[in-house]
């Protein structure tokens, strides 16, 4: 039983890979060139189970996307031209696990443990008869 006969030939990848290389979504470069996006990810599952025919074009998708990624990095360093922000943005995309915002130092960064106390002002807050604040503007 052969199947349904394939509509992926190396043009039609070429043409996916040439979007992709541009950072257009997968979805989007396959539907460009009149794929749908069920078909193409059929396509894509194929061939990382070792269907030879796709096994082509997931290696040319990936390749692409990969081109991608370092193109926009690449433009990225160079508008943020030293600035710490255009860099740290990048850093904290990369490796968010050490550069997230989110992310306390580590043990020996951060010193000796120092507590800090201090007495707060009560506050008066009026409040209406179920107990709500109300707001003094």
């Amino acid at each position: 039983m052969s199947g349904r006969k394939t509509n992926l030939t190396t043009e039609l990848t070429k043409q996916i890979c040439a979007d992709l290389e541009r950072a257009v979504p997968f979805k989007y470069a396959c539907g460009a060139v009149g794929i749908g996006s069920a078909t193409a990810y059929e396509w894509m599952r194929k061939g990382r189970a070792g269907n030879r025919r796709y096994a082509a074009f997931v290696k040319a998708v990936e390749v692409a996307q990969a081109k991608a990624v370092c193109d926009l990095h690449a433009k990225l360093l160079k508008a943020s031209k030293g600035d710490a922000k255009g860099i740290m943005f990048l850093l904290e995309r990369l490796y968010p696990s050490i550069y997230g915002p989110n992310v306390a130092p580590a043990p020996e960064e951060r010193g000796p443990l120092q507590i800090v106390m201090r007495r707060l002002d009560p506050v008066v807050v009026p409040t209406d008869m179920y107990g709500r604040a109300i707001s003094q503007n």
